[in-house]
């Protein structure tokens, strides 16, 4: 039985928070570390763990994992305001807080404050255990048509959420360097100059990430998510998507069981910290027209997500070697008193210039308002586009347009390939005047 008084109006502002063991026969305060000046308004226990409490006060909130012998003070998130009462939403494990005067609060899924343990906050890290996440399209119609009117309170991360404890954070050189020079300037030494090398190592540095690898049953890589480096509780969802063309923007994965594993990469050094979790993907049953075979359908999407791959790549490739031919023909103007080098350059500017129309259409036309065929990378977004954001099966005219793009991505390919072969040729009778490509590009395949 858990009691709590104030008797701030008699200008008594200590918390008073009681703990009865014999059913009111006797009590414990349970007040602790809890401030003089914060007096209490509210007490609730957890309905799993007996020893997780969770305290209101005058100025903030406050959570205890050892029944009451330390609290902890929440930060993030809840300003100091009076919290008059609390509750628990218990199927999802939320805890709400109304405020005085400032609204209603909720700490989405606290159920990892169950694992958390004095020993447990001893390790140099923790990744809490990971709820089954809930797969669907997310929408909101409403938002579009009211404009700045419109306001609702932010809803819990969409996808799996990943809660893990770091004791210290990561840093970098950089902060590693300032933290020891405070120490040194607090206790009154001097503080040396850094040389150059250490100047130009901090200069390189790439900032320490910690990241989580999530595999399917078969042991394939799917994803990949960066997590914050500060030290504390931190949490980071995945958007229950593959790897895509940006990050994670693929399409969502199949449900099932899914592995994720913790690792550290601290200036590129991978440092795997030996923490896993299972968790589920379930398919919210919401589809109007679910697809009859999921399987069939992610298989689709994952091979249009590979020729999109191929096709950016391709794109890259052919945008980086026209800006090269534009560059290269005034340098042989300029340099070599050959007109046929610089027919030759030119010629290849050329190709190149309708293998970009053949692979991104005619802007130029299109325009113009004139009706042309798709281009292969226009038929691929459009496919990807409208299939990522559907949990329906596939369309005959996706499948049957994706057929085309394939092929006609090979046939282009075949015509690059065969450019390519020119500009080696070209690069070494360059050779001879000291003239070096930066871009020699090997043969690329498609299936």
């Amino acid at each position: 039985v858990f009691a709590v008084f104030n008797y701030h109006k008699y200008g008594d502002y200590k918390p008073y928070f009681y703990r009865s063991d014999d059913k009111g026969k006797t009590w414990i305060n349970i007040s602790s570390n809890i401030p003089n000046g914060e007096f209490g308004w509210a007490i609730l226990q957890d309905h799993i763990a007996e020893n997780l409490l969770f305290a209101g006060t005058e100025y903030g909130m406050y959570f205890s994992v050892d029944a009451g012998k330390q609290w902890i003070k929440f930060k993030a998130g809840i300003p100091t305001i009076a919290i008059r009462d609390l509750e628990i939403q218990k199927r999802e494990s939320d805890l709400v807080a109304a405020s005085f005067g400032r609204g209603f609060y909720i700490l989405d899924d606290y159920s990892l404050l169950r694992e958390i343990s004095s020993a447990s906050l001893d390790d140099k890290a923790n990744f809490f255990a990971v709820k089954d996440a809930w797969s669907y399209i997310i929408d909101n119609p409403d938002s579009y048509a009211v404009g700045a009117s419109f306001f609702t309170s932010p809803n819990p991360s969409f996808g799996a959420i990943f809660s893990y404890y770091l004791k210290e954070g990561l840093l970098t050189l950089v902060e590693t360097r300032q933290q020891a020079e405070a120490a040194l300037v607090k206790r009154g030494q001097p503080v040396d100059y850094p040389d150059w090398d250490d100047f130009n190592k901090e200069k390189w540095e790439s900032k320490p990430t910690i990241v989580f690898s999530i595999s399917n049953q078969q042991g394939e890589l799917v994803a990949r998510v960066n997590g914050s480096v500060r030290r504390g509780i931190n949490r980071v969802a995945w958007n229950l998507r593959h790897a895509g063309t940006s990050g994670n923007n693929g399409p969502l994965v199949a449900p099932g069981t899914y592995t994720v594993i913790m690792s550290r990469l601290v200036n590129g050094d991978w440092q795997d910290l030996d923490l896993k979790q299972k968790f589920e993907v379930k398919q919210l049953e919401n589809s109007t027209l679910p697809a009859a075979n999921p399987m069939e359908l992610k298989e689709f999407q994952l091979e249009v997500l590979a020729l999109d791959r191929n096709i950016r790549t391709s794109n890259s490739i052919l945008s980086s070697s026209i800006s090269e031919m534009t560059s290269l023909k005034k340098t042989i103007i300029n340099r070599i008193d050959d007109p046929s080098l610089v027919e030759r350059s030119e010629a290849i500017r050329e190709e190149l210039l309708n293998l970009e129309i053949s692979l991104n259409g005619n802007d130029f036309i299109v325009d113009k308002m004139e009706l042309i065929p798709p281009s292969i990378s226009r038929r691929v977004r459009r496919i990807s586009g409208s299939s990522r954001s559907s949990t329906s099966a596939a369309t005959t005219t996706q499948k049957e347009s994706f057929v085309i793009a394939s092929k006609e991505f090979v046939d282009w390919l075949t015509e690059f390939n065969k450019v390519n072969v020119k500009i080696d040729e070209l690069a070494k009778d360059l050779e001879g005047y000291n003239i070096i490509l930066q871009l020699r590009t090997e043969e690329i395949k498609w299936k």
